[in-house]
């Protein structure tokens, strides 16, 4: 009975010391994940910003392609 009672008592000792390690784990995890996040916003921000670059010259390169392709026409 004595030896359960041992037992219990570093399972209990045990629980305990888990349980305020793992918040503190968590704030961790939790800080580190912001950090993380913060830095994918910053690539999307920027790869979205050089995405509707490309778009807008994508666009301004057909628009001229029209106007070539219409001046050629006129010129049969």
């Amino acid at each position: 009975m004595k030896n359960i009672i041992v037992s219990l008592r570093g399972v209990i000792e045990g629980v305990k010391e888990t349980s305020f390690e793992q918040p503190n784990q968590w704030v961790e995890n939790s800080i580190e994940l912001k950090k993380k996040n913060r830095l994918l916003e910053q690539k999307d921000k920027k790869l979205r910003k050089d995405t509707n670059q490309w778009m807008d010259h994508a666009t301004y390169l057909q628009k001229e392609l029209e106007k070539t392709k219409s001046f050629l026409r006129n010129q049969s």
